[in-house]
């Protein structure tokens, strides 16, 4: 297929046609021959183009390309934005400078009104990103590489190799500028072109008979073709983490997940992983099959475990202070907030509505406090506190921090939205009754709504 059809159809397929695009052009010849071509086709596929260029301050001859960039941009009539990058020697340039260009032609696109972004990726890059994730040590999600079209940001170029381009831009006497840092072989890209890529070549010809396509469109192809089944094998897991999330809860039911193959688990793990803001890697999804396996905890991060008790597998984020507070005493006819509850003591001759947790006591009983659970809690009638939490199936990492209603012997009377005991208001003397109102905010009110008890 001859280049301009290539682009033609790249184009098309990325959903350009008809729409206003950026071009980012540095000068070199990838983006250079972008800059033609489009200029080229944008009557056929009705496309309104602009460019952009950046000057990246890292060498003297940048600020000289930026201005040959506008003098081709003037002479094709599309309007020209550059950009000052002052991005200092610091490390890691390479991810800086990047960072930075993106976010410049964000800004552009923006402030321009324009639909898409397209950058002068290759067939070439695309290959030589695969080379370098798989020596790194890469999954099938990373052998994706460079993405054809990504939000905004399309890449037309990517079924053309460099070698055409150049070809391209002789051949209609286009001047463009090579970045004499590329070849630079500090860089680990540069070592994989320069060095990597042309070894593996000679090492792919049988004697004197070159092979008949090069190493570098096979690893391309592969990179496409790792796009499609990893897209396909994503969406399974999209669906698979929606219909075993528990609900209400924050995790996902253990048995459909053990039910599950091996590939379409790891994603979602991957998706839970991500979700909880902890990085992907083989060690992190290790021990999220380890947790799973076992129905044990598994330190996921410095303050993240992962939690497989109770038939759920959740992320649990480790409390910074301790699980214990002071009690809170209630005031006879009174009120306090205790943790996003407001807890009020009223006499039960008094009017009152009662809201949502209510609790009727006797005077020998008071006075109350409200405070969270305490090692060998019991039931004023007998039972363990963590027999009552473990029927109910109240996840481990909500124990701690659920209020208690405690009386003066500091037997608990209550179990806020759960449980009021039998002991309670056995006498006949005066009672009165504890209301239990659940607030907008605080820890047990999170708690609360993952029981749907609000």
């Amino acid at each position: 297929m001859r280049l301009f059809e290539k682009i033609h159809l790249a184009y098309r397929s990325l959903g350009a046609a008809g729409k206003s695009v950026l071009l980012s052009v540095s000068g070199g010849g990838d983006s250079s021959a972008l800059m033609w071509a489009s200029a080229s086709l944008s009557m056929v596929l009705d496309i309104r183009l602009e460019v952009a260029c950046f000057d990246h301050g890292l060498r003297v001859v940048s600020a000289q390309e930026v201005k040959s960039v506008k003098k081709c941009a003037a002479s094709l009539k599309l309007p020209f934005h550059e950009r000052q990058l002052n991005l200092g020697t610091s490390q890691g340039l390479e991810q800086r400078a990047r960072t930075a260009r993106y976010r410049a032609l964000e800004s552009i696109r923006q402030i321009r009104g324009l639909d898409l972004i397209a950058t002068g990726h290759t067939q070439d890059d695309q290959a030589e990103t695969l080379l370098m994730r798989l020596v790194r040590g890469t999954s099938l999600t990373g052998a994706r590489c460079i993405h054809a079209r990504r939000g905004r940001v399309i890449r037309p170029l990517l079924k053309c190799s460099k070698q055409e381009l150049r070809t391209y831009l002789v051949g209609e006497g286009r001047a463009h500028h090579e970045d004499q840092s590329n070849q630079d072989l500090k860089y680990f890209r540069n070592r994989i072109r320069h060095i990597a890529m042309p070894a593996l070549e000679r090492s792919a010809r049988r004697g004197t008979e070159a092979v008949s396509s090069s190493v570098q469109m096979h690893l391309a192809h592969f990179a496409d073709w790792a796009q499609e089944d990893d897209l396909y094998l994503a969406n399974i897991a999209e669906q698979q983490l929606d219909r075993l999330t528990v609900r209400p809860g924050p995790g996902l039911d253990v048995v459909g997940l053990l039910s599950l193959s091996v590939p379409i688990r790891r994603r979602v793990f991957a998706l839970m992983l991500t979700a909880n803001g902890v990085p992907v890697s083989a060690g992190s999804l290790a021990r999220c099959q380890e947790a799973l396996e076992k129905g044990q905890t598994s330190s996921i991060s410095r303050n993240i475990r992962l939690n497989a008790s109770s038939g759920v597998l959740r992320f649990v984020r480790e409390e910074t202070r301790s699980v214990y507070t002071p009690s809170c005493d209630v005031p006879s006819n009174g009120s306090i907030n205790f943790e996003g509850l407001s807890c009020q003591l009223v006499h039960r001759a008094v009017e009152v509505s009662l809201s949502d947790w209510h609790l009727e006591i006797a005077e020998e009983q008071m006075p109350l406090s409200v405070r969270f659970r305490k090692p060998g809690d019991r039931l004023a009638e007998g039972g363990k506190l963590q027999d009552l939490f473990v029927n109910l199936r109240i996840l481990e990492e909500d124990r701690a921090r659920w209020p208690v209603v405690a009386d003066r012997s500091d037997q608990i009377v209550g179990v806020v939205g759960l449980k009021i005991s039998n002991a309670a208001s056995k006498s006949e003397v005066r009672r009165w009754f504890l209301n239990v109102h659940y607030e907008n905010d605080g820890q047990a009110v999170k708690v609360f709504k993952r029981y749907n008890l609000l």
